[in-house]
């Protein structure tokens, strides 16, 4: 009988684990992003000019208010891509960084972006797109990713958000995550009411 009030109380008392992907092409700042989540939030983290190319997976654990999210930041080289599907199924939300300082890999970026969403382990599931690198000089910024390809960000079937941050410099850090956190609550929330259905 204990076993089974503790069970019941657990569950009700427990905070969801909002599981969250950070991916996107090689060196378009995502090992950076999740270093500064991991800063702002008071955790350890690597300094920044000492941070290398992610070969796998680099994994973060952050406590908001109410939930925890755990954060997948995965390799970004070609190589690596086909290894994003094995943590679709399991994902709330999607960060997709592109490296808006590097006009030559938008459409390779793009071109990611659009598998993944075709990927029907992540129907529905909230998509925010980082415009990372706005602290360079040569920073193109979010209207040239929204015209290179307004299929991919004009998508009625889920919630997508574009944002032009720095990740090195925290701009629109807070911002940005604010959004995805109520679009996963939202998604959450959804999932639940059509699986008690």
């Amino acid at each position: 009988m204990f076993s089974l009030i503790k069970g019941f109380w657990t569950t009700c008392t427990s905070k969801p684990n909002y599981k969250i992907l950070i991916i996107g092409t090689e060196n378009s700042g995502k090992t950076t992003l999740l270093n500064q989540l991991k800063a702002m939030s008071g955790q350890k983290h690597h300094a920044f000019d000492r941070i290398t190319p992610t070969v796998g997976l680099n994994i973060g654990k952050i406590e908001q208010v109410g939930f925890t999210v755990l954060l997948w930041d995965l390799g970004g080289k070609d190589i690596l891509r086909p290894i994003w599907r094995k943590y679709y199924p399991e994902c709330f939300g999607i960060v997709f960084v592109i490296d808006g300082s590097n006009e030559d890999k938008l459409e390779e970026s793009l071109t990611a972006l659009s598998d993944v969403m075709k990927n029907k382990d992540v129907e529905g599931v909230p998509i925010l797109i980082l415009v990372n690198k706005k602290d360079k000089p040569n920073f193109f910024g979010k209207e040239k990713v929204q015209e290179s390809n307004h299929e991919i960000v004009s998508s009625k079937s889920r919630s997508i958000f574009i944002i032009e941050v720095s990740a090195l410099n925290k701009v629109n850090i807070d911002e940005a995550f604010t959004w995805l956190y109520e679009a996963i609550g939202d998604f959450y929330a959804k999932s639940l009411s059509t699986r008690a259905s």
